[in-house]
């Protein structure tokens, strides 16, 4: 409902993120990277990845993720032109101010952000509680993605921390 309702593109979230478990099964990092940097049309959710893959020293992975963000943003700058791809960068960079008409249903949400935000009454205590939090989950996700679990676990634990450290 919500998906239709709302225009949301989980679909091609899910696709990214799936292509890119395929490519690490055959071992092909780089194309990995390149299906993750696909999601550059929402942020938020690289955030995990790119601050485990950093630390992880996953060079290939990054390298195919900047060059799929090049892409992606290359594309769209060719068609749209730079003044869409400058009310892109400034819509990012002023999301804030306007969360309240974008996440009208923060109840629904499963990131640690919005789950601090609804238990505790003071936005300072919240965002500190969150950030904690998401450090906690980082580290957890990038000792298990430097192990030698299955890479099956690994990805699962990867894709949980990306929604849970989302900021939105």
């Amino acid at each position: 409902f919500f998906l239709v309702c709302y225009g949301q593109l989980s679909a091609v979230a899910l696709g990214c993120v799936t292509a890119a478990f395929c490519a690490l099964q055959r071992g092909r990092r780089g194309l990995a990277g390149l299906a993750l940097g696909l999601l550059i049309y929402k942020p938020q959710l690289g955030i995990a990845m790119a601050i485990v893959f950093l630390s992880a020293r996953e060079w290939r992975i990054i390298a195919g993720g900047v060059a799929g963000v090049a892409a992606q943003l290359g594309l769209a700058w060719a068609y749209a032109g730079t003044a869409a791809i400058q009310a892109y960068l400034d819509t990012l960079t002023h999301l804030n101010g306007v969360l309240p008409l974008v996440q009208q249903k923060r109840h629904l949400l499963q990131s640690l952000r919005s789950f601090f935000d609804l238990i505790l009454p003071w936005p300072g205590a919240a965002l500190a509680a969150y950030l904690l939090a998401s450090a906690g989950v980082l580290f957890w996700t990038w000792r298990v993605w430097r192990s030698e679990t299955p890479l099956s676990l690994r990805y699962s634990l990867l894709l949980i921390a990306t929604v849970l450290v989302s900021p939105h």
